[in-house]
């Protein structure tokens, strides 16, 4: 498996294509391994970085939202990467004393991608803008205000995807040029001074409503005698309202005031719950793993498709019950399990018509066949419509 985030693209200039090669040369002097020409066809092919998109591990997802690569980075293959000195980027420091991030190895691709680092959250990171240069602010003086422009909307494009389709709720912008691209109400040309007095600003985003954009100081921000301290408690004030907003949305409270922090909707074969509706068992040990003790199933079953139940997990194992789906499945074949105690008992109708609208089915490429997945997470308006179906 490769863990590489450096990607090429191409950009097609039609016009002025021999002014920009010259103010290329100009403005990034270190172009020539990041960047080539092509002459024929007036193409500019470059590399590129991300977005780096970290395995599932079940914790919170956070985007880093970043301006563009710098070509010294892209280089070394890794956002923000050690300056030509070795010197690292104080964007990792300003992470770690947040409190919310703690590397348990060299920061690079593979080790952000494999979650080697604590936290409680599953970091993502993205540029805007894909062509590299040392400064954002070239751009606009090296391509002109049309095609610059054309960038951002085409970053735009590649960030909604990235969002949409993992669920992201919270982006980072570090750098005003990417929250004003895609947040719905943009900064204050005075916004520095709002985060000097540890306001907090944040929007919703203007492509996925769900999800909330925050901005804070540029990585490269000094200029207050205090920056390391005003970064650090900047972050660690959006990470602090990341969680609780989570809480908020992720938890519910069951007849007896108990609070349960995931929520999950899990497809199970029809005759399993007939076998054993306390039960759920999986081939996948992936899906399996999700899913952990006190968590909350709500339990659909395929091929009735009637939603059975509420149920709290209250044992995670393999083999809790060695016979279970014995005469339609392999022996161990469903040996990941949980044991679950119901809470709701529920036998109403759910079809396709009432599964598109929870949050996770508009991601579904074949959603006659849930994608052939069995787990996916819920959020409270996903339980909100769900207990209204079932009075």
């Amino acid at each position: 498996m490769t863990y590489s985030i450096i990607h090429d693209e191409i950009l097609h200039i039609s016009n002025e294509y021999q002014g920009v090669k010259r103010l290329i040369d100009e403005r990034i002097p270190d172009w020539q391994e990041v960047i080539s020409f092509n002459d024929q066809n007036l193409d500019i092919h470059f590399k590129t970085e991300g977005p780096l998109i970290p395995e599932d591990n079940g914790k919170i997802p956070v985007l880093i939202l970043l301006s563009n690569p710098h070509p010294h980075s892209v280089k070394q293959g890794m956002f923000l990467s050690p300056n030509r000195i070795g010197r690292f980027n104080p964007f990792w420091s300003t992470l770690r004393e947040s409190g919310y991030f703690r590397a348990l190895s060299d920061i690079s691709a593979k080790t952000m991608i494999t979650n080697q680092y604590d936290s409680p959250f599953r970091i993502f990171m993205a540029v805007l803008i894909a062509f590299p240069s040392n400064d954002p602010k070239d751009l606009s003086y090296i391509f002109g205000r049309s095609i610059s422009c054309e960038m951002v909307k085409a970053g735009c494009r590649s960030l909604e995807a990235l969002v949409t389709g993992n669920s992201i709720k919270h982006i980072i912008c570090f750098g005003r040029l990417q929250y004003d691209a895609i947040a719905q109400c943009p900064a204050s040309d005075g916004y520095t001074s709002v985060l000097e007095r540890g306001g907090l600003i944040r929007s919703k985003v203007r492509f996925a409503l769900d999800a909330d954009v925050y901005l804070t100081f540029p990585t490269g921000w000094r200029f207050l005698k205090e920056n390391k301290f005003s970064k650090t408690e900047q972050l660690r004030g959006i990470f602090n309202q990341i969680r609780t907003l989570t809480k908020k949305e992720t938890s519910m409270e069951n007849k007896e005031g108990k609070i349960f922090q995931k929520t999950w909707f899990v497809l199970h074969q029809q005759n399993l719950c007939l076998q054993n509706p306390n039960l759920i068992g999986f081939r996948d040990p992936d899906e399996w793993s999700k899913i952990k003790k006190g968590d909350l199933v709500v339990y659909y079953q395929a091929g009735q498709r009637k939603l059975r139940g509420l149920f709290e997990v209250i044992e995670s194992g393999t083999s809790l019950d060695p016979s279970f789906g014995k005469g339609d499945f392999s022996p161990n074949e469903l040996k990941h399990q949980h044991k679950l105690k119901q809470i709701h008992s529920w036998n109403v109708g759910f079809q396709q018509d009432r599964a598109r609208q929870l949050s996770f089915h508009k991601f579904l490429k074949v959603p006659n066949r849930w994608d052939h997945k069995r787990v996916f997470p819920l959020t409270a308006a996903d339980m909100k419509f769900i207990l209204s179906c079932c009075g």
